[in-house]
């Protein structure tokens, strides 16, 4: 980013506003800004994210989600009524492809105006836009394919593709994506020692409420019938059912996310921050003595 300095006498006015308005617009927005400040440059910034092609974008993602609604083969009917037997839309081969090539069109335009105002240096360092550019052009072949084959192919790759799209333009999906890059392997450990609590406990209350002179022919469904028993039960007569069920799953979740409390203590920081440490650090510090930690990857 490079501010045009020159002399007082000398200093274009206009393009100073615009630089201001832009750095701020940026600020205000949560944008990038390490675009050139040109002339050339500013003015393609703003064409980029003007109003207009701003409202275009956002259409196109709207309509290119809402596209597998019509396209062959198609479910969307105007009555869930089976009896009704209505048709789907069929559409001539070519409508919706047409349509699709405006879309990709109005992205292109967006992707080539951002690659120029922010020049090809940022463009190599920008893994984002270089997979928008990757994507394009398999969507565009994969769209050249399905008119050359009267639309008749079943698997469109393309439509695996519509997502990056989305999350490409925002920067919100973004974070949220990086954030899930760094927290997968504590979320990993996490699972994997709420899984062992959770068969740790299991085999436990297997071994201690075993009764091995029971008659396992006549008892073999006997859970099953009694969850459905249970349900019967609530649709039937909910003032009693609902007692027994909101009971049994209320305790059942109570023991649950103490399970999983314990287990974010054991495999988090043990730096004596958590508000939650004060009721769960004697057994933290037991399963820590029992070399029970769970460390973060």
């Amino acid at each position: 980013m490079t501010f045009l300095c020159c002399r007082s006498d000398s200093i274009d006015e206009n393009l100073a506003l615009k630089q201001a308005r832009v750095l701020i617009e940026d600020a205000e927005n949560y944008r990038s800004i390490n675009h050139k400040l040109d002339k050339h440059s500013l003015i393609m910034y703003e064409l980029s994210h003007g109003l207009r092609l701003t409202i275009l974008h956002r259409a196109s993602l709207v309509i290119l989600f809402l596209l597998p609604f019509f396209e062959w083969p198609s479910s969307l009917t105007m009555s869930s009524d089976i009896r009704l037997k209505l048709k789907p839309p069929n559409l001539p081969c070519g409508v919706t492809e047409g349509i699709e090539f405006l879309c990709l069109l109005i992205i292109s335009i967006q992707s080539i105006l951002l690659s120029g105002a922010f020049g090809l240096p940022w463009v190599r360092e920008n893994p984002w836009l270089i997979g928008k550019y990757i994507f394009l052009v398999i969507y565009l072949l994969d769209l050249i394919v399905s008119l050359s084959l009267r639309c008749s192919e079943y698997y469109r790759i393309r439509r695996l593709i519509r997502p990056y799209f989305l999350i490409s333009s925002s920067q919100l999906m973004k974070k949220v994506l990086k954030c899930y890059r760094r927290t997968l392997p504590t979320l990993f450990n996490l699972l994997f020692l709420l899984g062992f609590w959770l068969i740790s406990a299991t085999l436990v209350a297997m071994c201690v409420f075993n009764n091995p002179n029971r008659d396992l022919t006549k008892n073999s469904n006997t859970a099953r019938k009694r969850f459905i028993f249970c349900l019967i039960l609530v649709g039937i007569s909910p003032e009693k059912g609902c007692l027994k069920f909101f009971t049994f799953g209320g305790f059942g979740l109570w023991y649950l996310i103490d399970i999983l409390l314990i287990s974010v203590e054991t495999v988090g920081p043990a730096d004596g921050s958590s508000f939650l440490r004060p009721y769960y650090d004697p057994i933290v510090k037991l399963l820590c003595r029992t070399n029970f930690t769970v460390y973060a990857g």
